[in-house]
């Protein structure tokens, strides 16, 4: 996958996904300018972080979408 101009992407890695071995696992840093974080959750399926929160979530799915919005709010709200 070229990332050559590639910046602001957060690969989110489910424990449960199928397609986990096809994502990047560890943080890159090919450019000082771009910014790609990789967020592993344990025990999350494929797209369940776009699902609703809810009560019986986990910690770790919790945690994962406060990650996430972490990342979406810098890049997006300057």
């Amino acid at each position: 996958m070229p990332l050559h101009n590639a910046s602001r992407i957060l690969f989110v890695n489910g424990g449960l996904d199928p397609v986990r071995s096809f994502s990047p696992r560890a943080t890159l840093s090919p450019r000082s300018d771009a910014d790609l974080e990789v967020v592993n959750v344990v025990g999350m399926a494929h797209t369940y972080d776009t699902f609703p929160a809810f009560s019986g979530d986990s910690g770790e799915v919790t945690a994962a979408r406060a990650t996430i919005l972490s990342a979406v709010s810098r890049w997006v709200v300057p």
